[in-house]
C-alpha cells in the first residue's frame, strides 16, 4: 500500500527523492525542515480544527454557511497615515493653480494626484468594506461590498465544480527589500483550474478557518495540496 509522507511542521508532501528511507530522515523542500520518521510515526494527514478568528463572523444552517469580515480590521496603519499626509501635501498645489488659472499646472501635477487619489479610495474601501462569503448546496458566492475595488473579484462557483478548497501564503509587498506576506483562500475545481477567491488575509489563521469551513459544509474531504501554507 502507497503511503504519503507530509512534514510535521508545513504538512506539505514530501517527494520520494528528498526522503531517506535508510537513515529514516528527510527534508522538506518548502520550510527546509528536516525530520526523522518511521513506519509507525507517519501519521494520516489531518489538521487541527482552528477556532473562528477574531473579527470574523459567521452563521452556519444545515442550508448555508456565511462567513463575513470587514477590510478595516486588516488595515495597515502606516499606509493610511502615508494617504493622509500625501493628499495634504497636494492640497496647496492644487489651490495655488486652480486659484491661479495657470491649468497646465495640473499637468504636471497629474501623476501625484491620480496617487493620492488613488490612495484615498483604498483607504476608504479599507474603511467600508466586508467581504462575504456564502455556500449553499448550489453555489459559493464571494463579495466585496459596497464599493468595487479593482484588485478583488466577485465570484459565483458551483459547488459541484469544487474539488479541494485551501490557502496560501503570498508576497502582498516589499518594505526595504523584505516581504510582507498575505494570505489568500484558493478553490481547485474538478477540471483542476485553480480560483482565489478571498485574498488580503493578514494572519494564516483566518485562510484556514475559511477553508475549514467551506470544506465541512460541503463535505469536503482535506486533502493535502503542494502549494498549502
Amino acid at each position: 500500500m502507497n503511503q504519503q509522507l507530509n512534514c510535521p511542521n508545513c504538512r506539505s508532501t514530501i517527494p520520494s527523492e528528498d526522503v531517506n528511507i535508510g537513515a529514516l530522515i528527510a527534508k522538506c523542500n518548502n520550510c527546509n525542515h528536516v525530520f526523522n520518521f518511521n513506519e509507525h510515526a507517519v501519521k494520516p494527514y489531518n489538521k487541527p480544527e482552528v477556532p473562528m478568528p477574531p473579527g470574523m463572523e459567521m452563521l452556519a444552517l444545515n442550508s448555508e454557511l456565511d462567513i463575513q469580515f470587514r477590510w478595516k480590521d486588516g488595515m495597515n496603519s502606516f499606509l493610511t497615515f502615508f494617504t493622509i499626509v500625501w493628499n495634504l501635501m497636494m492640497l496647496p498645489f492644487l489651490y495655488q493653480i486652480l486659484s491661479s488659472g495657470e491649468w497646465g499646472g495640473l499637468l504636471a501635477l497629474s501623476a501625484h494626484l491620480a496617487v493620492g487619489v488613488g490612495l484615498l479610495y483604498y483607504t476608504i474601501c479599507m474603511f467600508v468594506n466586508t467581504t462575504y462569503v456564502t455556500v449553499d448546496r448550489r453555489n459559493l458566492l464571494v463579495e466585496h461590498l459596497p464599493l468595487k475595488f479593482p484588485f478583488t473579484k466577485n465570484h459565483s462557483i458551483s459547488t459541484s465544480d469544487i474539488k479541494q478548497v485551501y490557502f496560501e501564503r503570498y508576497t502582498a509587498s516589499t518594505s526595504n527589500d523584505k516581504p510582507n506576506y498575505a494570505f489568500q483562500v484558493i478553490v481547485i475545481l474538478n477540471s483542476e483550474d485553480r480560483i482565489n477567491i478571498v485574498k488580503g488575509l493578514r494572519t494564516q489563521y483566518q485562510g484556514r478557518f475559511i477553508e475549514q469551513e467551506i470544506e465541512r459544509f460541503l463535505n469536503i474531504k482535506d486533502e493535502p495540496v503542494e502549494e498549502e501554507w
